[in-house]
């Protein structure tokens, strides 16, 4: 989830480091609402006990039953035919490297310093970096899925643990061991 922030900071014009970005997160008191055990705590207590917890890797674990037990949760018996066709792609690390030094220069809500506005073109939409980063081509010469560095995951690991000890403990919650070491 962290990773998934951080790129998408990426994509909205950030350009501090990862760790800077990280620190931004924790001075301003963000990552504990992460806490989904203490999350899950308040929804029970405004809506019952009556929710579907999706856990986004196990339906990438079994994406056919897991799909199909949300679907039932909501009333639907079959999965209704659908395509699989990635719709938007996360840069990789080339590219978060890359749109982290080119976005200093372009003018956006999370650089509002920037030395130029993103221009609008008929043909290619906004034309900054992201234009650029994410298309065939750029995937094509190097496309190495982002994670965080380790350092920073151990990090989160540890913020995490007790909380999810917690969670994986709820009823109806079958939490992934990595989230648990």
């Amino acid at each position: 989830m962290m990773s998934s922030l951080y790129i998408q900071y990426l994509h909205m014009g950030g350009y501090q480091k990862v760790e800077d970005y990280m620190e931004k997160l924790e001075r301003h008191e963000v990552l504990d609402q992460y806490k989904y055990n203490e999350y899950l705590n308040l929804v029970e207590e405004i809506f019952g006990q009556d929710y579907y917890l999706f856990i986004y890797e196990n339906l990438k674990k079994d994406e056919k039953n897991y799909l199909l037990a949300l679907l039932n949760y909501i009333g639907v018996n079959k999965i209704p035919n659908y395509k699989t066709d990635p719709v938007n792609k996360s840069y990789g690390v080339l590219q978060a490297k890359i749109a982290r030094r080119l976005n200093k220069y372009f003018k956006t809500k999370q650089n509002p310093n920037g030395k130029f506005k993103v221009k609008k073109s008929k043909r290619f939409g906004k034309l900054w970096p992201r234009t650029f980063l994410q298309n065939k081509i750029s995937y094509a010469i190097h496309y190495k899925r982002y994670t965080l560095p380790e350092d920073i995951q151990e990090s989160l690991r540890e913020r995490y643990k007790e909380d999810n000890i917690k969670l994986s403990k709820r009823d109806n919650v079958n939490l992934p061991s990595q989230y648990l070491y």
